[in-house]
């Protein structure tokens, strides 16, 4: 589903929002829990960063995996109707990942 961070983060992840206004509203509100939160690491530095904390913790080191991505992933391009819908369906949540990485900087 489109933007589904900044509806779960900053309203219903079951209601739909109809209008830019409305995706700002969310995405502020969006904005604002997330500088409640207390910030622990982002997925694509999870292994690195639960073993920061299993160190910070003085507990055993995550043994989890630490490579999940497909060995071809360079080798197809992205049609620009495809791209385009993709920026659509995650240009509020975009907004909020640039934000957190303020937050967490």
């Amino acid at each position: 589903t489109d933007n589904a961070m900044v509806r779960h983060l900053g309203g219903n992840l079951l209601e739909t929002v109809e209008t830019e206004s409305e995706w700002c509203e969310w995405t502020d509100k969006a904005i604002s829990e997330l500088a409640e939160m207390d910030f622990v690491g982002f997925q694509n530095n999870f292994y690195e960063d639960m073993n920061t904390l299993c160190r910070c913790l003085s507990i055993a080191p995550y043994l989890g995996l630490k490579d999940n991505v497909s060995e071809n992933r360079d080798e197809f391009e992205v049609s620009d109707f495809a791209a385009d819908i993709e920026r659509r369906k995650t240009k509020w949540d975009e907004i909020i990942y640039r934000k957190s990485l303020e937050l967490a900087g």
